[in-house]
């Protein structure tokens, strides 16, 4: 099982489309935020849903966004001890958009992380790495 937050972007989609096609199972992590970024036509649900459609075997979509602690902390506990791999690719991308909600800017790409790597330190979350 291979994790990745930020599915539903370029990069994020595209490791997801790989390990898919290898026969990997990946729970893919995405809010859909860059649509509240960019306005909607920017979103990435789109991706999701196509990631979903052409591996419906492989490929779990999780609209959850990586502040949330407990939420990620609750697919790390659900599929624990079959995490071999998270790729981290989720972000607020945007130097521009930063300056106007510095706030929302530095607890998606600041926060976020923590949350995730706490959720595999974590032995009862993910005890394959501990």
């Amino acid at each position: 099982m291979i994790v990745i937050t930020g599915s539903g972007g370029l990069i994020g989609g595209e490791a997801a489309r790989y390990f898919c096609s290898k026969g990997r199972d990946v729970v893919g992590i995405d809010n859909n935020m860059r649509a509240y970024f960019f306005g909607k036509d920017a979103g990435t649900k789109w991706n999701q849903d196509r990631l979903a459609g052409e591996y419906p075997k492989r490929f779990k979509a999780m609209t959850v966004d990586i502040r949330d602690a407990d939420k990620i902390n609750k697919i790390f506990g659900k599929y624990n001890r079959h995490i071999s791999c998270v790729i981290h690719t989720a972000a607020q991308p945007s130097h521009d958009w930063a300056a106007r909600e510095p706030q929302t800017d530095f607890t998606v790409n600041a926060n976020g992380t923590p949350n995730l790597l706490e959720a595999t330190r974590i032995p009862s979350l993910c005890p394959v790495w501990n």
